[in-house]
This record gives C-alpha cells, sequence and structure tokens, in this order.
C-alpha cells in the first residue's frame, strides 16, 4: 500500500489584515518581485539585472523588469510582520509598474522612491500621507494627489514626463515640490492643477516643458523658483495664488508677460486683480519697488482694456433703453480717458516725476511757438493804455502797413514794463499759483488794426488756453499723488 503524498503546508492568513495587506494575498511572485521585497527589507534600490540606467519604454514589459503596482502598495504601507519594510523607505530603479498604484488614504511610515520607473496606469495618491515621495526621471500618463500630505519634498523632476493631469488639489507639502526639467504634456486640457495647494518650502519650475493649463488658484507657496519657458503654453488660472519670495527673473517685462499668460477671461472681462496685486507686493518686499511700480502701471492699464471690452459687450442694437445706454457709455469712456491721462500723466501715482516731465515738456515746445509768434508779429501788450497812447501809434501788428511789430526792439515799451519772453511767458502760463507778470502784460492777437483775421495768432490763442488748462491739470494731479490724496491702487 502506497504512503499518502506529503503536501506542503500553506500558511494561515491573518485574519486582522485586511486584504493586500499580507504579501500571501499577491500570489505567486515573479523573481524580480522577490527582489525588491529583499531589498525593502534591509533598505537597498531593487533594479532590473544588467540594468542601462534608462527608463523602460512602454512596449517594454518583461518579467526582469515588471513589478505589479499591489506588491509597490504593501510595501509602502510597510509589508506584513514576515516581510518588514526598513527606515529607508521602498526604493525602486528602472522598473515597469502594472496597474494602478492606489494609495488613496494610506498612511505611510516610509518614503517612496520611484526613479526611472513606467507606470502604465495614473497612481492615485488621494488623501495619503507619507514622509516623501521622489518619482525622478519617471513616466505615467497622469496623477491623482488630491488631498495628499507629504511632510517632505515631493520631487518630479529630471526626466519625468507626465502625459495626462498632475492632480495636487489641496495636497500639503511640508519641504519642496519640484517639476525641474519635467515634461508635462496635457495640450488640450490641464497639465498641473494645483487649486489650493500649500507647499512651506520651494517650488520649482525650472527648465520644466509644459504643454497645457497650470492651475495654481488659492495657492501658497512659499517661494517660486520658475523661469519665462514653463509658462509659454498660457491659460493658467493664478488667481489667489501666494507666495513669498521669487527665486528667478524679477524684472517688471517678464512679470508682467507671466500675467498675460493667465486664462482669457481673467485678464479680460473677468479681470482679477489679485495676481497682479500679490506680484506687488512681493517685489516691493524683495526690495524692487521700480520694478514692482511699473506692474502697478501695468495692472492699470489691463484693467482699463478688460473694462472696455466689457463695456463693448453690453452696448446693444437700438431700443427702447438706447439713449440711457449711451449716457451710461459716455460717462464710462469719459472715466476710461481720465483715467488713461492719469497713466499718462503721472504713471497712476506711482510715477510723479513723469507730471514734472510732461510740464516742462509742455512748457518748452508752447515757449518755441510763442518765439515764433513773436518773430510773426502777432503777439502784442495787453495794456489798454499802451494801445491808448499816441506814443506808439507807430507800432501794430502783422499785416499793418508801416507799423513795427510790438515786440520788436523799434518798439519799446516803458521801462516799468516788461519785455515780453517766450520762454518766461509759456512758464508764467503753465504755473497757475505764480506770476512771472508775463500773462499779464502780453496776449496773442487774433486780428489786427485792419480787421484782418490774424490765424497764427488764434492757433497762439487756443495753445495759451491749453497751457492754462494743462498746467491747473498737472499742478492738481502732482499736488494730489504727492500729498497722497489719491490711492495709487
Amino acid at each position: 500500500m502506497a504512503e499518502p503524498t506529503t503536501r506542503a503546508r500553506q500558511p494561515k492568513r491573518p485574519a486582522h489584515l485586511p486584504h493586500g495587506r499580507w504579501l500571501g494575498d499577491l500570489g505567486d511572485l515573479s523573481p524580480f518581485e522577490k527582489r525588491l521585497v529583499a531589498a525593502c527589507a534591509r533598505g537597498e534600490i531593487c533594479s532590473p539585472d544588467n540594468w542601462d540606467d534608462k527608463r523602460p519604454e512602454a512596449d517594454a514589459a518583461t518579467e526582469a523588469n515588471t513589478i505589479r503596482a499591489d506588491l509597490i502598495r504593501f510595501l509602502a504601507l510597510g509589508g506584513d510582520s514576515k516581510h518588514p519594510v526598513h527606515e529607508e523607505g521602498v526604493m525602486l530603479s528602472g522598473g515597469w509598474i502594472e496597474g494602478v498604484l492606489n494609495l488613496s488614504h494610506g498612511m505611510l511610515s516610509f518614503r517612496l522612491n520611484l526613479q526611472k520607473c513606467y507606470f502604465d496606469s495614473i497612481p492615485v495618491f488621494m488623501a495619503a500621507s507619507l514622509p516623501a515621495l521622489a518619482l525622478i526621471g519617471s513616466s505615467m500618463p497622469g496623477m491623482i494627489a488630491d488631498g495628499m500630505i507629504v511632510k517632505g519634498d515631493v520631487f518630479l523632476r529630471e526626466g519625468f514626463i507626465a502625459s495626462g493631469e498632475i492632480r495636487l488639489l489641496g495636497a500639503q507639502i511640508g519641504g519642496d515640490l519640484s517639476f525641474t526639467r519635467g515634461k508635462f504634456n496635457n495640450p488640450k486640457g490641464k497639465a498641473l492643477n494645483a487649486f489650493s495647494i500649500t507647499v512651506k518650502g520651494v517650488v520649482f519650475l525650472r527648465h520644466a516643458s509644459i504643454e497645457g493649463e497650470i492651475l495654481l488658484p488659492a495657492a501658497k507657496i512659499g517661494t517660486i523658483i520658475d523661469d519665462a519657458v514653463c509658462w509659454q503654453a498660457g491659460g493658467h488660472t493664478l488667481d489667489g495664488l501666494q507666495y513669498d519670495q521669487i527665486v528667478g527673473p524679477t524684472d517688471a517685462e517678464m512679470r508682467i508677460e507671466w500675467l498675460m499668460q493667465q486664462h482669457d477671461d481673467h485678464i479680460g472681462k473677468d479681470f482679477k486683480p489679485q495676481p497682479w496685486e500679490q506680484l506687488i507686493k512681493t517685489l516691493r518686499e524683495m526690495g524692487h519697488p521700480n520694478e514692482a511700480a511699473k506692474v502697478a502701471m501695468a495692472k492699470q492699464d489691463q484693467w482699463r482694456i478688460a473694462s472696455q471690452q466689457v463695456l463693448k459687450t453690453k452696448i446693444k442694437p437700438m431700443d427702447q433703453n438706447r439713449v440711457i445706454q449711451m449716457r451710461m457709455a459716455a460717462g464710462r469712456w469719459l472715466r476710461f480717458s481720465l483715467h488713461r491721462l492719469y497713466g499718462k500723466l503721472a504713471g497712476y501715482g506711482y510715477r510723479p516725476l513723469w507730471t514734472v516731465y510732461w510740464m516742462a515738456a509742455v512748457c518748452m515746445a508752447c515757449s518755441l511757438a510763442f518765439y515764433a509768434g513773436r518773430e510773426l508779429g502777432v503777439v502784442g501788450p495787453s495794456s489798454p493804455l499802451i494801445h491808448a497812447s499816441a506814443h506808439f501809434d507807430s507800432c501794430g501788428a502783422r499785416g499793418e502797413m508801416g507799423k513795427r511789430y510790438w515786440t520788436s526792439a523799434n518798439c519799446p515799451m516803458p521801462p516799468e514794463y516788461t519785455t515780453f519772453q517766450p520762454f518766461i511767458y509759456s512758464l508764467d502760463l503753465i504755473l497757475p499759483l505764480v506770476d512771472l507778470q508775463q500773462d499779464s502784460d502780453w496776449a496773442p492777437i487774433v486780428s489786427n488794426a485792419n480787421g484782418d483775421t490774424l490765424w497764427a495768432g488764434r492757433v497762439l490763442r487756443w495753445l495759451m488756453w491749453f497751457e492754462i488748462l494743462f498746467g491747473w491739470m498737472a499742478s492738481l494731479t502732482l499736488v494730489a499723488v504727492l500729498g497722497r490724496l489719491v490711492d495709487k491702487d
């Protein structure tokens, strides 16, 4: 009688462990998977035999490099009593990861370091908690990490590739978040979605190739390190983004262009001022007041352009309320015109010296015109006593035969009367509270004694009125800005 065959006794499954937390739940392991389990127990990096230090491609899965995502999850959560994980955590390089790595709501005690690995499915870290996450050089079709909490750093850099959306909504990162030299390709959608993310350290965006939208609304970041290239795709959302410092370009031109890369609505019909104000605040605190002022002026310009666009869309075809609409539109256009004039005249309060320069330029230009008027004989004394005196019968204006111009040396004024000086005359007009006695003694002549209209004199008369009005307007603007009677922002 043959003796019964003795079968290997299967270990009993621990009843207290949920499915996936006991290695026996995963069935037979491949040799490479067994090596990973052993490496995690020793705190060593595991990689395929004869690995060429390159990330495997999508069609390069073999038994020698394939790791099931469920095994990584088992190890990331600490293994079991017979297969513990070293304090160094899970360290895998060059692996082809099969299936969904689902660590949703997982409490990881060890860091996860998966370098130059290929993921065939989107990993899920939703509401997971872990010390650190490094996916350097890896490739994946996207990532879902809403509410993820990482005590240390998150590295998606140095050759990291995502062909779909990287979701970090509400994630909390205690260290740095690095995208340096990564590639994020989702041209028709969101490439980086970090709504309400908190990063206590630095966000690195240098040399990151991004095709798609970057969403950072309500995000809180310590420092941004970036360059212009990573924002070129446009359509980004920055409303609510807060940061303390910028390491990278701080020139106003680049930063204004950065803000102009926002979603069209956010710089247009639904203008968002917060991103502009945040940049102004940060540049000031970093010691770049001039750059901050340029951004502030650009914000005012863009606000006006956006407001005008909205106004155009509100003007409808003729109806019974057309008159009311047109009156309201006229009022808004007047406000926009004055706003633009304020920007040109004083840089919205950030460039008060511009007002002085404008006054000097207008004064010089007008003085040249008054000089020409003097030579043309269309400037004369404004005192009635001079005109009534027979002593000056030989003096007159342009076109009066046999008369010398009032401003010529052959028509001397009384010693107590001022000599016409074009520049001093122009200065007297443009300075409203200064009396140099030129304005009171001289004036353009608009017609001569023959009844001829002197158009050069009329032009000078209009120019005189313009310079007086401009002088009052510029002076009041300067006083208001220097006296802080207007809010620059």
